[in-house]
């Protein structure tokens, strides 16, 4: 098995099979199964666009998209850590986890990032 594929087999497992276990022993402060699943979900998703980006850094429009889920995976993360800390309210309709946390509106951070990417496209000649 290459370190690559252990890498993943790692960020499944502990995805899948360890977050109430972090949870019982209150990691970072978290000490929620569902939170835990939640950052973990994050990490994974991240971690596996990180590897799709790694394997089309070759293609600028793959790269891109990869990147951008890599980065939208890894906020979520971000925000589920942020969020059980904070012990947030109930989110009203429409409103993200992000977007209660930051104050912005819903979905703004991603289509800032994805601006922000499409910037750093070169143009086709």
């Amino acid at each position: 098995m290459s370190r690559v594929a252990f890498l993943l087999l790692l960020v499944v497992a502990l995805a899948h099979g360890c977050y109430q276990l972090l949870a019982d022993w209150g990691l970072g402060g978290v000490s929620s199964p569902q939170w835990w699943f939640y950052i973990l979900r994050g990490v994974e998703g991240g971690a596996l666009f990180g590897l799709c980006a790694w394997r089309w850094r070759r293609e600028p429009g793959m790269l891109l998209v990869c990147i951008w889920g890599a980065l939208e995976e890894l906020q979520t993360a971000g925000c589920g850590y942020v969020g059980a800390l904070k012990h947030i309210a109930p989110l009203r309709d429409g409103q993200t986890l992000c977007s209660a946390l930051t104050g912005l509106p819903p979905y703004t951070l991603p289509l800032v990032l994805a601006a922000l990417l499409a910037s750093l496209q070169k143009p086709r000649r």
